[in-house]
């Protein structure tokens, strides 16, 4: 299974260098994610993190339906107008690699953030793409992500 890849963007009533200074501070960016069940900040621009995953009625295994994700996230590079974060963790016994870069440019009324992601799943995850659209479920929680980051930003 090749890499999954998201993008979308997202307007803010918010000038550019608040949104940059909320977007890189990941303690504010940890709580704005919905399912977190728990965090551990490991410095400015890391944390350990678990989040509780609702995959949906489409799997036909009911204990599969909700996973846990133990992950690390990390702000990688935070300059100019961009910002990237890279989690790695692991969830129903699978590896899990994403990749999320953030664009802001000002608008009008505020500013609009372009975001693009790229997911990189373990063989067991890949393995249920046989069963359940992997795709979809993966592109939900990731928009699922970005409007808990967007209802925080407001």
């Amino acid at each position: 299974m090749p890499n999954l890849r998201y993008n979308g963007s997202f307007n803010i009533a918010k000038p550019p260098s608040e949104v940059f200074n909320r977007l890189t501070d990941l303690s504010f960016i940890v709580r704005c994610i919905p399912n977190v069940a728990s965090y551990e900040l490991m410095g400015e621009s890391r944390a350990r993190v678990r989040f509780m995953v609702d995959l949906g009625e489409e799997v036909p295994i009911a204990e599969l339906r909700r996973i846990t994700a133990d992950s690390t996230i990390e702000v990688v590079e935070a300059k100019g107008n961009s910002v990237k974060y890279r989690v790695n963790g692991r969830a129903a016994g699978s590896q899990i690699e994403v990749s999320l870069t953030l664009i802001i440019e000002p608008v009008s009324d505020g500013s609009r953030v372009n975001w693009s992601a790229e997911a990189s799943l373990g063989r067991l995850l890949q393995l249920m793409s046989r069963f359940v659209n992997i795709d979809s479920m993966v592109g939900r929680i990731a928009n699922d992500t970005v409007n808990g980051i967007t209802k925080c930003l407001q």
